[in-house]
């Protein structure tokens, strides 16, 4: 899923060790159980959704492997959220809770550290919050071919018209969207621990990148169980959104790397203008400068403007850069 930049390492860091990320795993984890059983009160969940599942691993394994981050960019991009909010609605909350954690497993990049299983702990969270939410808000799911919600007589059918599937389907899946973005920031700025002036930072980008972004996934998984039951596509509905998705995930990679090619630009200036102690010392001062930026609460697009200007400070100096002692840079 498209998220503020953060990882379990870093999380892990942050919140003092690998003891600190297990505890939180453990708690997260027992506490997404207890959700799911509670959001999955009367809902059935059997053989049925056997090929629905194996689609939505399938979809999640690839949104995991395919996961890329833009260049000095608070934002990765990944339509995990997709994949849970269209489970919400295939599976049901446990078929959802599963296809998250399925999906986390899957994800070779972590080799099955302790960071692969916050990462599957902190999805089953989220997920069980967003399958809460769901509920709550009415939302319908598939039964028996047709998309149904609970009432005290059984599972009635909705309707196909417009209204009725807005009603009993997208907004209860952008409720279930907020749900989720709102159980991963809170996670996120429990593992960190972040100082007043990072958490307003972070809260801004979210609310400017990340929120934007959660809506669109919202939108689409809506179209993908629309395609899937009512518009009886079935299992070609997940291709048909997923080649649009990694469309899109090719261009955020031609953004990424424009951004690392001018990186590389401006440290070929500062090497050539001050010499390779010089581009040392001005990489120290601009790690340096966005440190304090992110004390000072500043955007994401602030903090690369003041990274770069501190690169840039000493070209033109006739003597060169003095090299400062061995303090190490700010992580």
């Amino acid at each position: 899923m498209s998220t503020p930049r953060s990882s379990a390492r870093s999380r892990s860091k942050a919140g003092g060790g690998r003891s600190t990320l297990f505890r939180v795993a453990v708690a997260i984890s027992v506490l997404g159980a207890a959700l799911t059983v509670f959001a999955a009160r009367g809902v059935a969940f059997g053989l049925d959704h056997a090929l629905p599942l194996v689609i939505m691993l399938v979809m999640g394994a690839a949104s995991a492997g395919l996961r890329t981050r833009a260049a000095e960019e608070h934002v990765a991009f990944s339509f995990t959220a997709v994949v849970l909010l269209g489970s919400l609605v295939l599976l049901g909350p446990v078929g959802a809770v599963l296809a998250g954690v399925g999906a986390a497993l899957l994800d070779a990049r972590h080799r099955w550290s302790s960071d692969h299983l916050f990462n599957a702990a902190m999805i089953a969270f989220s997920t069980a919050v967003a399958a809460v939410a769901y509920r709550i808000a009415g939302g319908a799911l598939a039964v028996d071919g047709a998309l149904a919600v609970q009432t005290q007589r059984g599972w009635v059918a909705i309707g196909t018209s417009v209204p009725s599937l807005t009603e009993h389907v997208l907004l209860p899946l952008l409720a279930a969207d907020a749900a989720l973005f709102a159980a991963n920031l809170t996670v996120l700025l429990l593992m960190r621990a972040p100082t007043a002036g990072e958490v307003r930072s972070l809260v801004v980008e979210s609310l400017i990148y990340t929120i934007p972004l959660y809506l669109g996934h919202g939108v689409i998984a809506f179209i993908l169980a629309v395609l899937w039951v009512p518009g009886r596509v079935g299992p070609l509905a997940a291709l048909l959104i997923t080649a649009p998705l990694l469309v899109t995930r090719w261009i955020h990679a031609q953004y990424a790397e424009e951004k690392r090619a001018h990186r590389r630009i401006l440290e070929t200036l500062v090497d050539a203008g001050t010499g390779p102690q010089g581009a040392a010392h001005a990489d120290r001062v601009g790690a340096y400068a966005e440190a304090i930026g992110n004390q000072l609460g500043l955007r994401a697009g602030q903090l690369r403007v003041l990274r770069y200007a501190a690169m840039l400070h000493a070209i033109g100096s006739a003597d060169g850069c003095v090299v400062e002692s061995d303090l190490p840079a700010p992580e």
